[in-house]
């Protein structure tokens, strides 16, 4: 791990930070989000200020890892639609420049807390079945595969995985 990665809450004046950072991962990752880069660059100042401040509720939040000022990694939580006891992680991504170097662990480790702050019963998440070192890193966090698949919205020929996190028997 590298003690000079810092993480942070995202905070309201956070949006051109966001902007960035999803933007660089929407490009660099196409097959790991919902939306494309084609779709989110075309969004105003004004929305990503609003996508921002929504991601400072309380019950959502935005995280950001940092090296030095870069923005390196972020993610996000929020809660089922359904069953507030349940939370989701959404839009995990680590600049390539800094992967394996922990940085993903870290991101994981605080949005876990955070769960366990709201007193969350678990916390679920999709990733993309061909992305292996992101279902390792779930893996170490004590994500498990619940054996439910759902199509990839943007490629037919991927297919994404759900994880779940029991955090009420932690």
């Amino acid at each position: 791990m590298n003690n000079s990665i810092v993480i942070r809450a995202m905070q309201v004046a956070d949006g051109a930070i966001y902007k960035r950072v999803r933007l660089s991962a929407l490009q660099e990752s196409p097959s790991s989000f919902g939306s494309t880069f084609a779709e989110e660059s075309k969004f105003g100042d004004q929305v990503w200020e609003e996508r921002a401040k929504g991601l400072t509720v309380p019950e959502a939040i935005g995280l950001l890892a940092f090296e030095g000022e870069r923005v390196c990694g972020i993610v996000r939580g929020s809660p089922d639609e359904e069953d507030s006891r349940i939370g989701w992680v959404e839009s995990m991504w680590v600049d390539p420049r800094v992967r394996r170097r922990g940085v993903g662990q870290l991101l994981m480790q605080e949005l876990i807390e955070w769960g366990r702050g709201r007193k969350l019963s678990e916390m679920k998440l999709e990733v993309t079945s061909t992305n292996s070192p992101a279902i390792r890193l779930y893996e170490r966090c004590g994500f498990q595969a619940t054996g439910r698949t759902v199509p990839y919205p943007n490629d037919s020929s991927l297919v994404e995985i759900e994880m779940l996190l029991k955090l009420d028997a932690m």
